[in-house]
């Protein structure tokens, strides 16, 4: 992981999204690139798809590169779920 790697871990849930938000958005403030590594998320639902996918919308604005670096499995079963290519959420957007 570099300096710009923001690793999310446990459950990503809609009882957990506000929190992850704000934290994630002190951190896009200060980093000159987004990471994300979902590699030990446990659980991930909509809302938290919705937290990544955001994201990656508030990098691409800031014209900040993004990519998510590694995802789990319980990641992946969300993507599967929502017909979401695993390659579409692994894109590196760079600015």
């Amino acid at each position: 992981m570099s300096d710009s790697s923001i690793r999310l871990d446990g459950e990503v849930t809609i009882y957990q999204a506000a929190a992850l938000r704000e934290c994630l958005m002190e951190q896009f403030a200060t980093l000159p690139s987004i990471e994300l590594d979902l590699s030990a998320v446990a659980e991930m639902d909509t809302a938290g798809l919705q937290l990544v996918l955001a994201a990656r919308a508030e990098a691409l604005h800031a014209s900040k590169p993004f990519r998510v670096i590694a995802i789990s499995d319980s990641v992946r079963d969300l993507l599967d779920l929502y017909a979401i290519p695993v390659a579409d959420i692994h894109l590196e957007h760079a600015a």
